[in-house]
């Protein structure tokens, strides 16, 4: 039962990433925006499960292959021409606007910490794909796309390289040097594993002469050059970004023209559909608590035990959210972050343990028996 519900939901997925996306073509906004409003809106629906993807997935298994798509078709001419404008934006622009926050925010915020701070810059410096889309529609000059594009493909690399020295700086000190040595080992290693990943894969697909073999040989690639340089100490982001550039400055030499066609087809639908993914579990993962309780509530009421459910919301208005509730439903003023068992105080409430045993709706809150 459990299988069949993940494969609707994912089903369901795909046809709101398609369909939101066509819309917004039409009407001139960008797609990851209205896929945001689209996964709030849907998770208010009736019965919506709660929607939580671990950090670890994201980085391990939706960046990689991301990352590998747009860096496999990123014109290699154009990213050696821009590479200076594309490095001096993506690392050093993420490393100023990282310190200036870490300098910044312990002088307004009392109690944090520059390490804290740097961390927090390093997490908002990169620039998104929301902001790149938006550019890109705008009718800029292409070269500046080309630019904006690449950049877009180190940055995130930088930050995360950035991130993880602060938080290891969150528990001891750790001087600028260190930082600096920290950066440049990540970035050296992922280089090292990323080229060499690449040439492997290019020598592999070369030898075979199935066009949709050679195209499943890339899926992988992401992955081989994401692990091993993570587990050497080296960034896996970067390591996917340089694979993928160096397969596409390359492939033209190595692979077939059918080789080519299948994997850039294959790819860019992979891309278009983890990017949706992304950004549509993006607005169900923001739904607020307390409100998503009272849409639940009311599925019980119709779908679980007919009358019984009703008397029992009837009679147990503490289930619902109040006034002060509505004005704070992500339950941040009352230090609450995350969920609360619905369904076992459901279940609870019905089975008689949390009332008299017998709700009814001529039991009001409050006076018993006495009527």
């Amino acid at each position: 039962m459990v299988r069949m519900d993940l494969l609707l939901l994912a089903v369901a997925g795909v046809l709101v990433i398609v369909t939101v996306t066509s819309v917004a073509g039409r009407i001139g906004v960008a797609a990851p925006l209205l896929l945001v409003v689209a996964g709030v809106g849907i998770s208010f629906l009736p019965g919506m499960p709660r929607i939580e993807v671990p950090p670890e997935a994201i980085l391990a298994g939706v960046l990689p292959p991301l990352l590998y798509a747009a860096s496999v078709n990123m014109p290699a001419v154009d990213f050696r021409r821009d590479f200076k404008a594309i490095s001096g934006l993506s690392v050093v622009l993420v490393l100023v606007s990282a310190l200036s926050l870490g300098w910044l925010l312990p002088r307004l915020i009392p109690g944090i910490g520059f390490a804290e701070a740097f961390a927090l810059g390093a997490i908002v410096s990169p620039t998104d794909a929301v902001a790149t889309s938006i550019v890109r529609r705008t009718g800029v000059a292409p070269r500046l796309v080309t630019v904006l594009d690449g950049e877009s493909l180190l940055n995130d690399a930088t930050a995360l390289v950035l991130l993880r020295t602060a938080v290891a700086a969150t528990g001891a000190s750790v001087s600028f040097w260190h930082v600096g040595l920290d950066f440049v080992q990540a970035v050296g290693v992922a280089v090292v594993v990323g080229v060499l990943v690449a040439v492997v894969s290019l020598f592999v697909r070369s030898l075979v002469e199935d066009a949709t073999v050679a195209t499943s040989i890339s899926f992988v690639v992401p992955f081989l050059a994401y692990a091993p340089s993570e587990h050497l100490g080296g960034s896996g982001v970067v390591a996917v970004v340089v694979a993928g550039l160096v397969i596409g400055s390359r492939s033209l030499v190595e692979l077939r023209a059918d080789d080519r066609i299948a994997e850039a087809v294959n790819w860019r639908t992979i891309a278009f559909l983890l990017e949706g993914a992304v950004f549509l579990v993006m607005g169900l993962e923001l739904r607020p608590r307390r409100l998503r309780d009272a849409a639940n509530l009311w599925a019980a009421v119709r779908d679980r035990q007919g009358p019984a459910a009703r008397d029992a919301a009837w009679t147990h208005p503490d289930l619902m959210p109040t006034a002060a509730d509505l004005d704070d439903p992500l339950g941040f003023a009352s230090g609450e972050s995350g969920d609360d068992d619905f369904d076992a105080a459901l279940d609870e409430l019905l089975s008689g343990e949390a009332g008299d045993g017998t709700p009814g709706r001529d039991d009001e809150p409050g006076t018993g028996d006495a009527r």
